[in-house]
């Protein structure tokens, strides 16, 4: 009885694509797929003398990519082209074309690499964020900087700071708040944004997220003491070398130059090589972007007061001493003088 409804079904599609040009192409393929002869396709395969459990898995991966989209050549959709070929040469394109993700298992993956879901209440999800692709997945459609296509911001926040967003369950009933970013800073300081990217110490009243514990971004800073003393020694050498460059214009061969020179270049080796040993495991954009946060800037400003004169120097030029200036006004540009 199925089989004579098969044919009946065969019969009026062929009937209404001979009648209808517009729908050809459509039905042609859902009358392509009704009429695959797999059974025979699988007896073509069985005389290869391969079993016929590896047949019946390769047949359902095909189908399944298939039912994916995973097959985009219209002949390799088609099984009676694979009829046509050895059964290994239709296993290697299915172990092929079975590895490659659709767009939304590659999505899925993203979210599941880049985001832990660590809290839930009636209201709200909370995800620790720890990639910029998880970051614009489950930050999309709020103006935050951290989203944006490319990653400087992203990699600017993460460096200083843990994140987490906060997604309505409806978000249709917080407005704004339907998503919230949630930094929590080397301070362990806490600030959240709503979805326009509108920066708040604490939430309204009305917005009730699930309690979850903060933690405080690990970040191993190096011994701002002994960073400072280096760096000012480093700026003093380097200053040292362009004031004399500068004052032997014309007799830069003379052996009592070329000796100052040359000792101020092996100090300034000598202090970069200091100052890359202190600051092995702390990353040149870590440095800026906690001085720009004026997250360092305090510290070493109590580090100059407290070593105050101990440690600037005097250089003579001939007959004429010269005090090394002092870096009050420029205690970042002083700190990053080794990186220049």
């Amino acid at each position: 009885m199925e089989h004579i409804q098969q044919i009946k079904l065969i019969n009026a599609l062929r009937r209404i694509i001979a009648k209808n040009v517009i729908v050809n192409n459509n039905l042609i393929m859902v009358l392509k797929e009704i009429t695959a002869d797999f059974k025979t396709v699988e007896q073509k395969f069985l005389t290869q003398n391969v079993s016929g459990t590896d047949i019946k898995t390769y047949m359902d991966l095909f189908k399944q990519a298939k039912s994916k989209n995973k097959i985009k050549n219209k002949n390799e959709m088609d099984i009676d082209y694979w009829g046509k070929k050895p059964f290994n040469e239709f296993k290697d394109f299915i172990d092929t074309v079975s590895k490659q993700k659709t767009k939304t298992e590659t999505t899925k993956e993203l979210k599941t690499k880049g985001a832990e879901l660590i809290a839930e209440n009636n209201y709200y999800f909370v995800y620790h964020i720890t990639t910029h692709k998880a970051a614009q997945i489950y930050g999309a459609n709020t103006k935050w900087c951290i989203t944006e296509k490319s990653s400087q911001h992203w990699n600017h926040y993460s460096r200083l700071n843990t994140i987490y967003f906060a997604i309505a369950k409806k978000a249709n009933d917080f407005g704004d708040w339907g998503k919230i970013a949630i930094l929590v800073d080397l301070s362990s300081k806490v600030t959240y944004w709503d979805s326009l990217n509108k920066q708040y110490n604490k939430l309204p009243s009305n917005i009730s997220i699930p309690k979850f514990k903060k933690e405080t971004p690990i970040v191993v800073i190096p011994d701002l003491k002994k960073v400072w003393d280096v760096g000012v020694r480093l700026s003093y050498h380097r200053w040292a070398k362009d004031e004399l460059l500068d004052r032997a214009k014309g007799i830069e061969k003379d052996p009592t130059i070329v000796e100052q020179l040359k000792f101020h270049e092996s100090k300034l080796k000598f202090y970069s090589d200091r100052m890359e040993e202190l600051l092995k495991d702390f990353s040149l954009q870590l440095w800026y972007d906690m001085c720009s946060d004026g997250l360092l800037y305090e510290e070493l400003r109590k580090i100059e007061e407290e070593l105050g004169e101990s440690i600037y120097g005097k250089v003579k030029f001939g007959s004429e001493p010269k005090k090394f200036p002092k870096f009050n006004d420029g205690i970042k540009e002083t700190m990053m003088s080794y990186f220049s």
